[in-house]
């Protein structure tokens, strides 16, 4: 038995917290020993006429139970503070800092390549950790856990690569330390039991919260690390290393294409980047890929019948998913103009200082002929089109002796 210091109830030893006066320091007293009224401080805190209250081991046994047992003294934000060990808390914070920073990430990601349609993955996330943020659940931690898996399959399945696996990984470390938190705080709920972290632990507690912080010391070192070098990533080129070219007279250099052209006569139109932007725009308002390129150079010879043009793609996908898709889309263009193109891979061909892979166009109509050459491959980190247009192969040909390796 146990006997309240403040107003001296006697109460069963799994009792936390004074029936009476919700008081939680007790005395340890002996069956046969006698309560010590307090009557000062009984007094003091106005219980001197308060009714006695005897319990005795087989009486009232409906009292003999903790009366307390199903109230719930503190909100789960309390709890989590006060009653969840350090090493749960570290790793629930670790994996709130790198799913902020992911979301960080999606949101620059959707500016960057223009694609409003990642505002739901964005949206999801945020919701996810929201509902992490504010109520430690199991069941938020496997639909965080899900999300990220369905999309680094979805990645894998599209572009050949998986990506977020960082983040999958944090995703499963919640499922754990989520299951714990619940379990604890159900526990709380039923019995009242619980262990104070904020106050004096024993040395064992002690250690413990000393692993749990090198533990969290070192996860958050790591994501610094991880943060820097994203940031040498980025300076570096980050996701877009495609830079674009310059023109000085008739002569275009680009340095991430290691690729010059030299114009040989002023019979060249050389577009200004006022009619790129129309081209821009042409391209922003038509369905599927063409969203994705931005003209970087197009010069035309109209009495030749030919041009020359370079693209970049913005998009986030693969060397294979961009020739699929050139080939579609110059299958439509072509079709609704001259007819049916017949296209073909050549293998891999070098063009200035890059090797790309080259497709063969040929299209006829009433029979006139009319050729494409289309270059496409990895720059740094993206991908670049480069577009040779005549009436014949001889002419394209030529127009590639016009190419020539930067450096």
């Amino acid at each position: 038995m146990q006997q309240c210091q403040i107003c001296g109830r006697q109460c069963q030893d799994n009792v936390k917290f004074c029936p009476s006066c919700g008081n939680n320091n007790f005395t340890q007293i002996t069956e046969n020993q006698q309560p010590e009224q307090n009557t000062d401080a009984a007094a003091q805190n106005g219980y001197q006429n308060q009714p006695e209250y005897s319990y005795s081991y087989g009486q009232n046994q409906a009292n003999d139970q903790d009366p307390f047992a199903h109230e719930i003294k503190m909100t789960k934000s309390q709890f989590y503070k006060r009653c969840v060990p350090s090493n749960l808390k570290g790793e629930m914070n670790t994996a709130y800092g790198i799913l902020i920073l992911n979301l960080v990430v999606f949101l620059g990601l959707t500016y960057w390549y223009e694609e409003p349609e990642r505002l739901l993955d964005c949206a999801v996330l945020a919701v996810i950790l929201l509902g992490l943020i504010f109520t430690k659940s199991l069941v938020f931690a496997i639909i965080d856990a899900a999300y990220f898996t369905c999309a680094f399959i979805l990645s894998f399945v599209q572009n050949q690569r998986g990506t977020g696996l960082l983040a999958i990984i944090v995703a499963f470390s919640l499922v754990p330390a989520t299951y714990k938190i619940g379990k604890l705080w159900k526990q709380y709920k039923s019995t009242g039991e619980y262990v104070d972290y904020n106050a004096e632990t024993p040395n064992a507690a002690k250690k413990k919260s000393k692993t749990a912080i090198v533990i969290s010391v070192a996860a958050f070192l790591i994501m610094i690390v991880a943060v820097c070098a994203g940031l040498i990533f980025l300076r570096d080129g980050g996701f877009s290393s495609f830079e674009r070219g310059s023109w000085e007279g008739t002569r275009y250099e680009n340095e991430s294409l290691n690729l010059a052209i030299d114009l040989p006569s002023s019979a060249w139109r050389i577009f200004e980047e006022e009619e790129l932007e129309e081209l821009n725009e042409e391209a922003k308002s038509q369905a599927g890929f063409a969203k994705t390129e931005e003209f970087d150079c197009m010069v035309q010879n109209l009495a030749a019948g030919s041009n020359i043009m370079i693209l970049h793609l913005k998009g986030s996908f693969s060397e294979k998913e961009a020739i699929e898709e050139i080939k579609t889309n110059l299958t439509e263009s072509y079709r609704q103009q001259y007819g049916v193109p017949i296209i073909t891979e050549a293998g891999k061909k070098k063009l200035g200082g890059e090797t790309y892979t080259c497709l063969e166009v040929r299209v006829s109509i009433y029979g006139v002929s009319m050729y494409q050459r289309v270059y496409v491959g990895k720059v740094g980190r993206e991908l670049c089109e480069i577009g040779f247009t005549g009436p014949d192969k001889q002419t394209i040909d030529e127009m590639e002796r016009f190419c020539s390796e930067l450096n």
